[in-house]
């Protein structure tokens, strides 16, 4: 598609920066220039648009590649930015912002803060039926109980973090996480050098 179509529509920028990221390697820094610029046309776009739901979802997915880079600091940043342009009633970004809000709040040793902001996002998992963000949430949240020493608690997240690799649901997880949902399992499995109770992003 020629760049000055893709340029002058917000939507298929965004798309076509969705396709890269979710069926390429976001690590290969070809791709990963390709797919910054077109989030920033994309984000351009729906401001002049004042297309408050689809500017949220572009700032979600810049904060997302951001943490997977372990560019930490503008993916908080992002992630901030997106719970205030976020129209009422939105679930799945809200939850997955706030995750990463939530390892925002860690990392700096909020800790009740950091299991408010997984809790909450946890809610808005739960009524979007996400799958792969329930698992993400259960997985943080025995994290910050193994940090508090509440440690009964934390076998508990486990287990239903360890649960998505049941028969049926693993099926579910695997279907959600690359159809529409894939921040969540992302989150869940990311490598990285950063450290988070017991666990590496």
């Amino acid at each position: 598609m020629p760049k000055d179509v893709l340029d002058a529509h917000p939507e298929l920028s965004f798309a076509y920066a969705e396709s890269l990221i979710f069926t390429s390697d976001r690590r290969d820094p070809s791709n990963k220039r390709v797919t910054e610029r077109t989030l920033r046309i994309a984000e351009q776009g729906f401001r002049v648009q004042k297309d408050d739901q689809k500017l949220a979802q572009v700032l979600f997915i810049q904060s997302d590649t951001c943490l997977l880079s372990s560019d930490l600091p503008t993916a908080f940043a992002l992630a901030h930015q997106m719970l205030m342009v976020q129209p009422e009633g939105e679930l799945h970004w809200h939850g997955s912002s706030l995750v990463v809000l939530g390892i925002e709040a860690l990392l700096a040793g909020k800790v009740e803060n950091a299991r408010q902001r997984m809790l909450e996002g946890r809610v808005a998992y739960e009524a979007d039926q996400s799958l792969p963000g329930l698992l993400t949430t259960a997985f943080f949240l025995g994290e910050i109980s193994v940090e508090q020493g509440e440690l009964h608690q934390a076998a508990q997240y486990y287990q239903q973090a360890l649960a998505g690799s049941e028969p049926g649901k693993e099926e579910l997880f695997q279907h959600q996480t690359y159809h529409g949902d894939r921040s969540s399992g992302d989150l869940l499995q990311a490598p990285g050098p950063v450290r988070v109770g017991s666990a590496c992003l």
